[in-house]
């Protein structure tokens, strides 16, 4: 995407993104009012705080170990520890690695067609369990 900007003079897109693995709570939060479907739980504040570390080390994606031990063994990622970093909310260091370089090539697994009011539960972009009710 930023080649193609680059190459038409438009200003870069910058982001940086933080990513880990681990449970989450998902669901619908607040009031009858309004209501938001959001994910809370320690894996999404930790990857927030991953997140911040980009602007510091000059990354655009940084990973935790929990995310980095569950894509393990293969051969479409490359990426670099950095080492094991403080962060706000911890006790404990932890390990990040920045992604340097993904090959996109390989095909997401086909996902299966759903007809309105169906769920699925995805796990690790695989489809685990059956087609239910939506509830």
């Amino acid at each position: 995407l930023n080649e193609r900007r680059a190459a038409e003079q438009l200003p870069l897109l910058l982001a940086g993104i933080g990513v880990n693995t681990g449970p989450v709570m998902a669901g619908l939060i607040g009031t009858p009012q309004r209501m938001e479907y959001t994910v809370i739980g320690d894996a999404v504040n930790l990857s927030a705080r991953i997140q911040t570390l980009n602007r510091k080390l000059g990354t655009d994606i940084l990973i935790s170990q929990a995310t980095y031990s569950a894509l393990s063994g293969g051969d479409w990622l490359t990426v670099t520890s950095r080492g094991f970093r403080r962060l706000k909310g911890k006790s404990v260091r932890v390990k990040v690695y920045s992604i340097d370089d993904a090959v996109l090539a390989a095909p997401a697994p086909a996902l299966p067609e759903l007809p309105e009011g169906k769920v699925v539960s995805i796990d690790r972009a695989r489809v685990v369990g059956e087609v239910a009710d939506a509830a």
